[in-house]
């Protein structure tokens, strides 16, 4: 590995020098740490020096924003797109999506689907393709070049897993308009997507709090990445807001052992993640159980309406709309879209009693309108004050939060208590505080 390393570095930074990089402020070590984070370092010794400057020049732009670290430009809203004379002049795009697995058995690609078919609905001028069960980084990328060959223009990839694959393929072909379903790249070479899920967790977090009679709220979470904790934290908010004594027990589902949190006379859970694995808990989609019958029965779960982005996503680029939202030099667009969007709901059972669905529909309604929960005092675990009186938090503020409320029992792990699975996601994906703790 040393030898790998020397080599690589010594054929790097002999290229960066030759492009003028002792101009930029980034010295050629970080430069070189960069790159590895978008290329790797295994196929080094397969490309002449030639092809190893052509991908240097295409990163470029990343290098000459250091020392400042790039950060998306976050777009909560979305505005009406009608049809332009110019989609006319170039054609309609065409769209491939990429999927970690199957839509039998993954109720996450299931979603992606459902949204794909949408788009098939609203937009049936556009031409869409899908690829299933890619599930290793080279077949992600051979997946992408044979949509690419194909004639596709727009490629979704469609689960956080396939970033890496996705920035190193957008910054090889940077005449595709790439996408990738996640939270808070830090590249400019393709643009991001996910649902503001902290709101429909908070109508949750309500409906828990109204509900539960020992106070005692599991919440079962999946990885500590960009957004989740956010998610987390307005879950425990609205069940506080509803029930001042209610405490919330946290726990991990992809932790190599149980924190043992979480008390026996909980009677309400919160599940969340994307696809659970059934050896650690059940292949049950994510969202409000309650426990007290002695089974899972549920109360409420998420909505995704992945179409909607999809539909307006391909009629800007169709309407050439793209072009208008090209950030500064390194810097790139998340769509970060929720209620208001119409992009995510909460779906209440039965089980949920006439008087807190109405109350549930005017709080909903109040999201859609400019509602944020994350405002006015918040305090934390050791009761540090996290947002002021009078003060709401930023998108970023939330992406990056990584601090738990006072009502959870409980913490966030360290990098070595996750499983080996789990690591590579949090490692992409996961906040600073998590990454830094190995």
């Amino acid at each position: 590995m040393r030898e790998d390393v020397r080599s690589a570095w010594n054929r790097f930074s002999q290229i960066f020098l030759k492009l003028g990089g002792s101009q930029l402020q980034i010295p050629a070590g970080d430069a070189f740490l960069l790159f590895l984070e978008i290329y790797g370092l295994k196929d080094f010794d397969d490309i002449g020096n030639g092809e190893l400057e052509r991908q240097i020049r295409k990163v470029w732009a990343d290098f000459s924003v250091w020392p400042e670290k790039p950060r998306a430009a976050v777009e909560t809203d979305t505005e009406e797109d009608r049809k332009s004379l110019l989609s006319r002049l170039y054609g309609e795009p065409r769209a491939a999506f990429i999927y970690r697995r199957d839509p039998e058995t993954s109720a996450w690609t299931r979603h992606h689907e459902q949204g794909r078919a949408y788009l098939n609905r609203e937009m049936p001028e556009v031409d869409t393709r899908a690829w299933f069960e890619v599930n290793t980084p080279e077949q992600e990328m051979a997946a992408m070049e044979e949509a690419v060959k194909k004639g596709y223009d727009v490629i979704f990839t469609t689960s956080p897993e396939m970033l890496r694959s996705s920035i190193r393929f957008g910054a090889a072909h940077p005449e595709i308009k790439m996408f990738n379903c996640s939270l808070n790249t830090l590249t400019g070479h393709i643009r991001t997507y996910f649902g503001r899920r902290y709101e429909s967790q908070f109508l949750s977090g309500l409906i828990a709090g109204i509900l539960t009679v020992s106070g005692h709220i599991g919440y079962l979470a999946d990885y500590p990445i960009y957004g989740n904790i956010a998610s987390l934290n307005a879950f425990a908010l609205g069940a506080l807001m509803t029930n001042p004594e209610a405490r919330v027990y946290l726990d991990w589902s992809t932790t190599k052992e149980s924190a043992g949190h979480i008390p026996r006379d909980t009677d309400l859970v919160f599940i969340a993640g994307i696809d659970f694995d059934p050896n650690v808990i059940t292949s049950r989609e994510f969202g409000l159980y309650d426990l007290r019958e002695g089974k899972f029965v549920k109360v409420t779960y998420d909505l995704e309406y992945w179409g909607q982005f999809y539909t307006k996503m391909m009629q800007r680029i169709r309407n050439r709309r793209w072009y208008e939202e090209h950030g500064e030099a390194g810097q790139s667009v998340n769509y970060w879209w929720g209620v208001s969007n119409g992009m995510i709901d909460l779906e209440m059972t039965k089980v949920v009693p006439e008087q807190t669905r109405r109350l549930i529909g005017i709080v909903r309604e109040n999201l859609r309108h400019g509602l944020h929960p994350f405002r006015d005092e918040l305090r934390d675990q050791e009761g540090q004050i996290r947002c002021r009186q009078g003060e709401t938090l930023s998108p970023e503020q939330l992406m990056d939060m990584d601090w738990l409320l006072s009502n959870i029992i409980g913490s966030i792990p360290g990098l070595d208590d996750f499983t080996d699975e789990a690591t590579g996601v949090i490692r992409t994906h996961g906040i600073s505080r998590v990454k830094e703790s190995a």
